[in-house]
Order: C-alpha cells, then sequence, then structure tokens
C-alpha cells in the first residue's frame, strides 16, 4: 500500500537567513534559511539540519557521512557525488537538485519526496525507505541493490540500468517510468505495481518469451 510522504514541518516566518561558511563534525543547523552555501572539499560527520531551508547549496563531492535531516526543504542544490553514507532524513523534499554518482548506502529515509531530481549512478543499496516518492527523476544506473523500497512511489522517472537486485519492492508504483533495461531479481517482483505497457519489460525479466499471436519463431 502507498502513501503519500507527509511535509515537512518548517516555520517559514521563523528562519534566520545564515551563510554557515566552514563546520566541522557535529554541526547543528536549525530553523534557518540558507542561501548559496558553497565549501569546496567539505568533510564532517554527523551533521544536522532541521527545521530549514536550503537553496542552492554547492556541495559536488562533499563528504557527510551519518548526515541527520529532519523537517527540511532543499532545492537547486548540487551533491554530486556527495558521502552521504548512513545518513537520516525525515520529513524532507528535495527539489531540483542534483545527487548523480550520491552514495546514499545504508541510509534510512522516511518521508522524503524527490521531485525533479537527478539521481543517475547514485548509490541507495541497503537503503530503507518509508513513504518515499520519486518524481519527473533521473534514476538511470541507480543502485537499489538490497534496500528496502516497499510502498515507494515512482512517477514519470527515467530508470533505465537501475539496479534493484535483492530489494524489497512489495507495493512499489512504478506506473508511468522508463524501465526498459532495469535490473531486477525475478523473486523480487512480487506485490510490484506496473501498467500495461510495462507488462512486456517485467515478463522478459521473469524470462517469458511474449510474442504476438501468429508469430511462428
Amino acid at each position: 500500500m502507498t502513501s503519500e510522504p507527509e511535509a515537512p514541518e518548517i516555520d517559514a516566518e521563523a528562519l534566520e537567513e545564515v551563510a554557515p561558511g566552514a563546520i566541522g563534525d557535529e554541526a547543528a543547523l536549525e530553523a534557518v534559511r540558507v542561501l548559496g552555501w558553497s565549501e569546496a572539499g567539505l568533510s564532517a560527520r554527523g551533521v544536522s539540519v532541521a527545521s530549514s531551508e536550503v537553496a542552492g547549496a554547492m556541495l559536488a563531492g562533499a563528504r557527510l557521512p551519518g548526515m541527520r535531516v529532519r523537517d527540511a526543504r532543499m532545492s537547486g542544490c548540487d551533491l554530486a557525488n556527495a558521502c552521504l553514507t548512513d545518513a537520516s532524513l525525515t520529513r524532507v523534499e528535495l527539489v531540483e537538485c542534483r545527487l548523480t554518482g550520491a552514495d546514499l548506502s545504508g541510509s534510512s529515509l522516511r518521508d522524503v519526496a524527490f521531485r525533479s531530481c537527478r539521481l543517475n549512478q547514485a548509490a541507495l543499496f541497503s537503503a530503507a525507505c518509508l513513504r518515499v516518492r520519486f518524481e519527473d527523476c533521473d534514476l538511470r544506473e541507480a543502485d537499489f541493490d538490497g534496500g528496502d523500497l516497499s510502498g515507494a512511489v515512482f512517477r514519470r522517472c527515467q530508470m533505465g540500468g537501475a539496479r534493484m537486485l535483492g530489494a524489497t519492492l512489495r507495493g512499489a508504483d512504478v506506473r508511468g517510468c522508463a524501465i526498459d533495461g532495469i535490473v531486477m531479481d525475478a523473486s523480487c517482483i512480487r506485490g510490484l505495481v506496473i501498467d500495461e505497457a510495462q507488462a512486456g519489460v517485467v515478463a522478459r525479466l521473469l524470462g517469458v518469451d511474449v510474442r504476438a499471436l501468429g508469430d511462428e519463431r
């Protein structure tokens, strides 16, 4: 069963506009509005962001393992090739963000919405996703191997070459997505929600030979 992610709880009028600059381990950003944050070579563990808005952050290649984000909205941010392993995201909305090649393996995502984001070649293997939604996202060659995507919703996403081997997909909904070339185990497809146009792709994953009536090859 799918359900909508809960929206972030942010009091926009109470946010303080800040420019965080250099931050270290266990740094905390709370009830702030961050615009244009740019820090080359950022490396910090256990950073937390709560009840905040972050726009235009340029943090490609940052190393932020164990990052904790709760009740936040991120827009136009560049986190390409960032290390975000074992992160915790709760009630987070990401809009038009670039996460190409980002590593979110082992992370916990709860009530998270990705809208018009680039996650091609991102690593989300062994990630636990609860009420997660991807809309209009580039997920080509993303790695969801071993993750729990139960009930996740994918809409109008490019998913060619995405890997979902050993993933839990019961109730996951990929209707309206381009899934040609997706890599899945036949054993984990049970419960996956697809549309009629995708049936042929899934049949091939199951080893079924689909032919038109009258095709005597």
